[in-house]
């Protein structure tokens, strides 16, 4: 299920919209659906609605944070994958 779908499932079961998030944090409803949908990756909104929701920020937005890491980890292994076939060893040990 994509974020997107499971906040929109949440609010319905909580009974709360992205208007009244907006209003609380005084920002446009339509930021707030935008971050919802995933055009917009604030920081702020993000954390409001998951306020709203009384839930951790990561268990909303869980699989943003792992293509993250994915992508740290690549560009972290990126030079000791070619060192090692290169030397024949590894030298970060």
């Amino acid at each position: 299920m994509s974020t997107a779908k499971k906040i929109r499932i949440l609010l319905i079961e909580k009974n709360i919209s992205g208007a009244e998030i907006a209003r609380a944090i005084g920002v446009d409803r339509s930021a707030v659906y935008h971050t919802i949908s995933g055009k917009s990756k604030s920081a702020k909104l993000r954390k409001a609605i998951a306020n709203a929701l009384k839930l951790p920020i990561e268990e909303l937005w869980s699989e943003e944070k792992l293509n993250i890491n994915q992508n740290i980890i690549k560009f972290s292994t990126f030079g000791r994958k070619n060192k090692v076939e290169e030397g024949g060893h590894d030298d970060f040990d």
